[in-house]
């Protein structure tokens, strides 16, 4: 018995798919500069790479640049993450009750251990097309007529 991989050719890549669209350093470091906050707007952090604040918005659209950033975002969030754990862990000796109160109610309740207290409503309004219903006047009631030889908004008393 024959291993598939080990006597069949493998499959050729396209040239397109092997090749990958590349971010200019300029580009990534416009990106640094406006995620730390040392440029505020693209204008300002392309003037500090020395490019055209058009050039950095069209490349900031691009699909490969967009996917960089979000990769970024995730990993920089990620390593975030045992850092903020880290400090609910502080704030669980801090000297106010009021804080290791409100920090243990979280980290339970985070755990799955406490059940949340925020009530959650679910609120559906559904309005069908070719009917009104107007609440403004409890003595009148309007309804809109579908029929073709009536009027189409026809006011009746609620207490006849």
């Amino acid at each position: 018995m024959e291993l598939a991989t080990i006597n069949q050719p493998q499959a050729k890549r396209s040239p397109q798919a092997a090749k990958r669209e590349r971010i200019s350093k300029p580009v990534l470091r416009a990106c640094e500069l406006l995620a730390s906050g040392k440029a505020q707007t693209i204008i300002d952090a392309a003037a500090a790479v020395g490019l055209s604040r058009e050039h950095l918005g069209r490349m900031l659209q691009r699909s490969h640049v967009q996917a960089f950033l979000a990769n970024e975002a995730r990993r920089t969030i990620g390593t975030s993450i045992w850092r903020a754990s880290q400090v609910m862990v502080n704030l669980l000796g801090a000297e106010s009750e009021h804080v290791r109160a409100q920090v243990a109610g979280r980290l339970l309740t985070n755990e799955g251990i406490l059940k949340s207290d925020q009530a959650h409503a679910a609120v559906s309004v559904a309005v069908s097309v070719g009917y009104v219903i107007d609440l403004s006047d409890p003595k009148h009631m309007t309804t809109v007529c579908p029929v073709e030889n009536k009027p189409a908004i026809s006011t009746v008393s609620a207490f006849e």
